[in-house]
């Protein structure tokens, strides 16, 4: 597996509860062991998790302290995290037994420790018996796949002082559901993850553009999608204050609605950076459908060109959209609209 991800030093531990202590070692990596390929795809499937929350940690804070300066201290805090890890454990039954891996890598030039609770799997095996019969066994002690649920992790960015942590929540100490890593290991204020800023931005638009736009709700839209895409894919992040003043350029009142319903929902003012994943998901298709039910994917570029789409209203207040015949379009343009009927 060809990646600019190197493995610098690695820890395996067993997170047993049911054992009397945690024990844990190194393990040396090779350049394509089947070990190295399968952390590595843990790290590479999670490191742009729109799920995953992210966290800032400051000097004086509890994690600042902890963290190993370098690779040769990296053991004491396996150490530290492992023991407060299999305390938690052993008081609490929702946290289920498994096994965990430390890891500290260089990626795309920066130092990242991380770490997974990978949670013990079981599962039917085929076996054959020294006399040549065929039985099934149950193996309760597998590990998840990369892409498969089962796990749980913290990702730490050393030189940007980021921490990027899985959301789940657990019953921990009988109190209301918790993301104990984030809560008792690392201590550290959660954010709001990328695909729920995401979500909450979606609602702020759409509600505006409902509100101030009542005649002109479904190309305001298209507007409003296509200049997500295009600002993510200029520079990877979303300036929502830009965004706002570009599309209700044509009406203050929707400006104005707008800024106050981010401020309610506490939609940050500074940039909200998105990952890989996100871009792909704002350039890909829109998805129209119609009140018979078909659906219409178009790419965002092509929602507000008039060459291809016309809207107007019929005498009930329905948007009507035209399709236009392109036969006639200059040499080299490609009418790409695709169709999927249900």
């Amino acid at each position: 597996m060809k990646t600019d991800l190197i493995i610098k030093k690695c820890f395996l531990c067993n997170l047993d509860p049911r054992q009397s202590f945690v024990g844990y070692n190194e393990f040396i990596p090779g350049s394509d062991d089947e070990i190295s390929r399968y952390i590595t795809k843990l790290i590479l499937h999670n490191k742009s998790s729109m799920q995953a929350k992210p966290a800032v940690y400051k000097e004086d804070s509890y994690l600042m302290q902890i963290l190993p300066e370098q690779e040769d201290s990296f053991e004491s805090f396996v150490n530290i995290i492992s023991d407060e890890l299999f305390s938690l454990m052993k008081e609490n039954s929702s946290l289920l037994p498994g096994c965990g891996v430390f890891v500290w890598v260089l990626m795309e030039e920066q130092n990242v420790i991380a770490f997974f609770k990978l949670d013990y799997q079981s599962r039917l095996m085929n076996a054959v018996e020294a006399d040549g019969r065929i039985a099934w066994k149950l193996n309760q002690s597998l590990l998840p796949g990369s892409s498969q649920k089962g796990y749980e992790f913290f990702i730490i960015n050393l030189d940007m002082q980021r921490v990027l942590v899985s959301d789940r929540v657990h019953y921990v100490n009988h109190d209301e559901p918790v993301n104990f890593m984030a809560e008792y290991i690392l201590k550290v204020n959660l954010n709001h993850s990328e695909k729920e800023m995401l979500d909450m931005i979606d609602d702020v638009m759409l509600d505006t553009i409902s509100q101030c736009y009542r005649d002109d709700v479904q190309q305001k839209v298209f507007a409003y999608r296509n200049a997500m895409a295009e600002k993510v894919e200029e520079d990877g992040r979303i300036h929502m204050g830009e965004v706002a003043e570009e599309i209700f350029a044509d009406n203050e009142t929707a400006v104005d609605v707008c800024k106050e319903k981010l401020e309610q929902n506490r939609i940050p003012r500074i940039p909200v950076m998105v990952g890989r994943k996100t871009e792909q998901k704002l350039k890909r298709k829109h998805k129209i459908v119609t009140s018979s039910g078909i659906e219409i994917l178009v790419p965002p570029d092509l929602l507000e060109n008039d060459r291809f789409f016309m809207y107007s209203k019929d005498s009930f207040g329905n948007t009507v959209i035209t399709i236009k015949d392109n036969n006639d379009m200059q040499e080299g343009a490609e009418s790409t609209s695709e169709y999927e009927e249900s």
